[in-house]
């Protein structure tokens, strides 16, 4: 067992405590001083599953506290102003930094799903000419701009984990996050506001924290982070040994993650994550064993104890009664009472603007696409954006990677199938396919999902060396 080092863990939450500080409690010069030093680091440091990490948890705006915000509000993550009308976020020049890093270093890695990868590229430029000839203004021009430098994420993330060791660390340094999580939605159900309402005006609310029908609060936390460390630990589970976490440790994540998103009462995810356990326990390997029942009594003892919270069983119970509207469907009640209105609404606004262009190559990146693309609907609006053309060649690759995979009878491989079987069907409900995305971290979250599933031989090659020396320390 390699010693459970949790370094980088305690050095990337000091570093978001003093980024909130730098941020809320110092000028926006200090703030945009401390994120230029942090970009310089990207460059300059080996450890970019590091920035990595610290990227996407400010992505998932934990509380609100890296969220939104107006362009004079002081109390955000920085903008960088280059020309005048021309600017670009903390984010943006993390993954323009990490994708000529990338470059610089292309000896050192290999994109297993090249391919596979040209093909949507070039989906990706037949949609920027369609756009263009089809009709695009400047505000269109300038989203498409931010859309290229997003998508490099595809090129770079093969970058960040280049190695076995690479994935390793950075799991390790985000799995505890998953706590940091419940807490913080326990805090917010508490206040009954996000965490920033304590930091900003006390009106501040953010996209996570929302009412729905029935009069109860969502606390949506870190749905990335839990969703990455709850397939992960499916994955370090099937491996053939424990040289990484204890078992407990796994199934202690896995338990809390689900938790985690099950407060937040999104019922694609959390359905499909239930689901993933169902498959996952079919899945035979000689390291999967189910009688170790001093770890199920603990876990169930630790659940039991849990649930003794009130506002945790609270949410529970009005997480349940939402999700339980699913069974309408069986009913021929597509919108689920009443609250759901993706395929009554939304998917028929999509579909009517799709009827009034190209059907092979839709609408391209033009200004057609921009007013009418829906997130709620993520098939029908990747099939506006891309035509029939762009939407076979996405299943087919899909598809390309389920059979490829799950031919193989390797369970290692079955078992990286699960998260991107959860995206396909969570596509339907909310775009996490394709490019455009209602929020980034879906993107990162994408790119984690496709890069494990095409690095999953290679990772065996790295174990098997790790395992021939009887691992090491990190």
């Amino acid at each position: 067992m390699r010693s459970p080092s949790y370094k980088d863990f305690v050095e990337l939450l000091i570093l978001l405590l003093i980024s909130v500080f730098f941020i809320y409690f110092t000028s926006p010069l200090l703030s945009k001083a401390l994120f230029l030093f942090v970009l310089f680091k990207v460059w300059a440091t080996e450890k970019d599953y590091f920035w990595f990490a610290f990227v996407l948890v400010i992505l998932c705006e934990p509380g609100g506290i890296f969220g939104g915000g107006e362009l004079s509000d002081t109390k955000r993550l920085p903008l960088y102003n280059i020309l005048p009308g021309l600017s670009f976020s903390f984010i943006d020049l993390y993954l323009i930094i990490i994708a000529l890093k990338a470059f610089k270093y292309r000896s050192l890695f290999v994109i297993e799903i090249k391919n596979e990868l040209l093909l949507l590229l070039l989906v990706f430029f037949i949609s920027i000419l369609i756009g263009l000839t089809f009709g695009a203004g400047s505000g269109s021009i300038i989203i498409l701009a931010r859309t290229v430098i997003e998508i490099s994420l595809f090129y770079s993330v093969f970058f960040v984990f280049r190695t076995f060791d690479n994935f390793y660390l950075f799991i390790r340094t985000i799995f505890p996050f998953v706590f940091i999580a419940l807490v913080i939605q326990v805090i917010g159900l508490l206040i009954n506001a996000p965490l920033v309402s304590l930091l900003k005006d006390s009106s501040a609310r953010n996209l996570y924290f929302t009412s729905v029908e029935g009069g109860f609060e969502r606390p949506i936390e870190f749905v990335v982070v839990n969703f990455i460390c709850y397939y992960s630990t499916f994955y370090f589970l099937t491996l053939r040994n424990q040289l990484f976490f204890k078992k407990q440790y796994l199934y202690l994540i896995n338990l809390v993650s689900l938790l985690s998103i099950s407060l937040s009462a999104t019922r694609s995810w959390t359905l499909t994550m239930i689901l993933s356990w169902g498959l996952f326990a079919l899945v035979k390997t000689p390291n999967l064993k189910f009688n170790g029942i001093k770890n199920w009594i603990t876990l169930i003892f630790l659940f039991f104890i849990i649930m003794q919270v009130p506002v945790i069983q609270g949410q529970l119970e009005s997480a349940w009664d939402r999700l339980s509207t699913v069974s309408r469907i069986l009913d021929g009640d597509l919108s689920l009472g009443g609250s759901a209105r993706r395929f009554d609404y939304h998917a028929p606004m999509v579909m009517q603007a799709f009827k009034g262009v190209n059907p092979i190559f839709g609408a391209g990146f033009s200004d057609v696409y921009f007013e009418n693309e829906n997130f709620h609907v993520g098939y029908h609006t990747f099939l506006l954006n891309t035509g029939y053309f762009g939407s076979i060649i996405l299943i087919a690759i899909l598809a390309r990677l389920i059979i490829k995979n799950g031919i193989s009878l390797n369970p290692i491989k079955t078992v990286v199938l699960l998260p991107l079987l959860s995206l396909i069907i969570i596509n339907a409900s909310v775009q996490v396919l394709g490019w455009r995305m209602s929020m980034e971290q879906f993107l990162f979250n994408e790119a984690i999902v496709f890069m494990l599933i095409s690095k999953v031989a290679t990772f065996s090659v790295d174990l098997a060396k790790l395992y021939s020396c009887g691992g090491r320390n990190s």
